[in-house]
């Protein structure tokens, strides 16, 4: 794709970057516009570059995959909210629990789990409702050890999967990396890196007196009305995607194609009623992410990651690539930070391993800090709402106490398992 960049100093590769670093910052301080600023950003590069953007998404078909992975993924989450799949699987499990710190072991592993299957942003608005419930329940729950938890145990099993984070899609479609891929390289480093940070954060816990609580009655007492045909189709839906991504490489489907795909077959199959789900999907979002991809492909056509490339490369690559993207992840979110190093890594022909690093280094980076994704800023919004505040340099101390340990265990383990 061949960029008109006339001699003006206006159309510089400098003057895209600073563009994208504004478009950043402001996402940052306003994430419920983030959809708005990069709509307006794009249009503002495309008109400064003189980019026909209709030409530019033909020719990053990968853009059209991502999406396409993204609606089948929120078509799946939309589903299974409409049929209090999350308050179900949450009551099911813990009105059998009375310990703290079973309880604090079995939300994470459930939070992570499903983070790892569904929007992760879905899957931790319910869990941070779960928690404020129980930081009134039980008073040895600190409510900042229990939010950052979810938090962390979110990001880092959202690692595991093709499908567990918009991040993974991105980098799965660009570097070819497919959901078994992700089982083998992926799933391992979660597992680890999930057990690790939060056994350090158990081991506080376990200091504490243990105090009996009765959940079931006090938790979630009360489940909405819902309709017992979306859980019923909602479940039916996920083990069908599930079993399409595994076998999709053995009948040579796109596994993202394949996910918008059935999405779409399923909601109408399911009826008037079912197919209403349209309503539900998250198109914000998608705008948003569409923007974003066409804004970070538009400045690096300009040539303004040139500077980022020459860092990258050299004898450490792979390590630079996963520092960079622990550090970009950190200052933004995951997604965009992603968006930003995808085009220097498909630039540079990186190996699978650099991919891998990415892929790991982003979930990581994001853990860290209460801005580091999307699902970490609203799960926080959330909290206040419950008349509840969270201290940020509190949750920066206790994320950094658990995740930082992770950060060497996970690169040596990345070494071994993905090059």
């Amino acid at each position: 794709m061949e960029v008109s960049i006339l001699p003006l100093s206006l159309q510089s590769p400098i003057i895209g970057l600073l563009i994208l670093a504004l478009a950043l910052l402001l996402s940052s301080l306003k994430p419920e516009r983030k959809a708005l600023i990069f709509i307006v950003t794009l249009a503002l590069l495309a008109n400064i570059y003189s980019t026909d953007l209709e030409k530019l998404l033909i020719k990053k078909d990968e853009i059209i995959k991502i999406i396409m992975a993204v609606f089948g993924l929120e078509v799946l989450s939309a589903l299974l909210s409409k049929g209090s799949f999350f308050e179900i699987s949450s009551k099911m499990i813990l009105q059998r629990i009375g310990s703290p710190v079973r309880i604090f072991i079995a939300l994470n592993l459930l939070n992570a789990l499903l983070s790892a299957l569904l929007s992760n942003i879905l899957v931790l608005s319910y869990m941070m409702l779960i928690a404020m419930r129980l930081a009134d329940c039980i008073p040895e729950l600190d409510p900042t050890e229990l939010v950052t938890s979810l938090i962390i145990s979110s990001n880092l099993g959202s690692m595991a999967t093709f499908i567990g984070d918009i991040s993974n899609i991105v980098v799965g479609v660009n570097a070819g990396i497919g959901f078994l891929d992700f089982l083998m390289v992926a799933a391992p480093i979660s597992l680890l890196s999930t057990s690790l940070s939060l056994s350090i954060l158990l081991l506080r816990i376990m200091r504490r007196k243990r105090f009996k609580c009765a959940p079931e009655r006090k938790l979630l007492d009360e489940i909405r009305e819902y309709d017992r045909s979306y859980l019923i189709f909602g479940s039916f839906s996920m083990i069908l995607m599930l079993t399409l991504l595994l076998i999709s490489k053995s009948l040579h489907i796109d596994e993202s194609l394949a996910l918008g795909v059935t999405a779409i077959f399923l909601l109408f199959l399911g009826g008037e009623s079912i197919s209403k789900v349209f309503t539900e999907v998250d198109w914000t979002s998608i705008a948003y992410l569409g923007s974003l991809l066409l804004t970070t492909e538009l400045v690096n056509f300009a040539g303004g990651f040139d500077a980022l490339i020459e860092w990258v490369t050299g004898a450490h690559t792979q390590l630079n690539i996963y520092l960079a993207s622990i550090g970009l992840s950190m200052l933004i979110d995951d997604a965009e930070a992603v968006a930003i190093l995808t085009p220097v890594l498909r630039k540079l022909g990186v190996s699978g391993g650099a991919w891998w690093a990415l892929i790991v280094g982003t979930s990581i980076g994001s853990a860290l800090t209460p801005w580091g994704s999307v699902a970490n800023l609203i799960a926080l919004r959330m909290v206040r709402e419950k008349q509840r505040r969270i201290n940020p340099l509190r949750f920066l101390y206790v994320s950094a106490l658990a995740v930082i340990p992770v950060i060497p265990v996970a690169y040596t383990a990345l070494s071994i398992l993905g090059g």
